[in-house]
């Protein structure tokens, strides 16, 4: 279901299924979020949305190439699993990041993800991120089996990309609608969020080459049914 919306204290009258339906265009629906951000509400409770169309595919992909030089990053976050959807949106992006918990689901989900997208899509780029754990001995831990599992039947490499303190503040800021950066920035998980954002402009510290899709390319839809 799509709530972030909802999360965030965002009324929207339009969504995702708005753009796909060919009603609106995806720059009429997106709206302000709370830091400076942009939304794209998803549609919730319209079973369609749940397996997108090859066409639909398409649209959105069209749709994001389009406000190319409008954002600097555009951040997609997908169920857990590997539906049509799901797969659609990793493959599509240039960066994978794996957000593991100490769950042993959570674990199982991961690996079969991981699988999936290099047995099918020749995906060998992955970044784990640890969430809701006791500290970095856990998160460590939780990165070292699926790391492991991964090198022995899969043959390729993981890369760790930080961890994320289980937090009361979060659910807290959850209840608030609020962004848990700007309503707690010294909570533990709040803390953990910078550390990883840090991490990751590290990691890419320039901009794309100028008029190209930074998560997307039209080749994905080809491979997506």
């Amino acid at each position: 279901l799509a709530n972030v919306d909802v999360v965030l204290g965002i009324s929207s009258e339009y969504n995702l299924h708005h753009v796909l339906s060919g009603e609106m265009r995806l720059s009429d629906v997106i709206v302000e979020g709370p830091g400076g951000i942009k939304i794209l509400p998803a549609a919730s409770g319209i079973q369609s949305m749940a397996e997108l169309s090859k066409g639909q595919k398409l649209t959105l992909l069209e749709e994001l190439n389009d406000l190319n030089e409008d954002f600097d990053f555009v951040l997609i976050d997908t169920a857990a699993g590997i539906a049509g959807n799901v797969m659609y949106f990793n493959v599509a992006a240039k960066e994978i990041i794996v957000v593991v918990t100490p769950d042993p689901t959570s674990l199982t989900d991961a690996y079969a993800l991981i699988k999936v997208m290099y047995q099918n899509y020749a995906v060998k780029r992955f970044m784990i991120l640890a969430n809701m754990v006791e500290g970095s001995h856990e998160a460590g831990e939780i990165y070292m089996r699926l790391s492991n599992a991964v090198d022995h039947f899969l043959n390729i490499s993981v890369d760790y990309l930080g961890y994320i303190c289980s937090d009361r503040k979060v659910r807290t800021a959850v209840r608030k609608q609020r962004l848990l950066v700007e309503a707690y920035p010294d909570s533990k998980a709040g803390e953990g969020l910078f550390g990883v954002t840090q991490e990751l402009y590290q990691r890419h510290p320039e901009d794309p080459e100028p008029g190209t899709m930074k998560f997307f390319s039209g080749a994905i839809v080809d491979s997506n049914n």
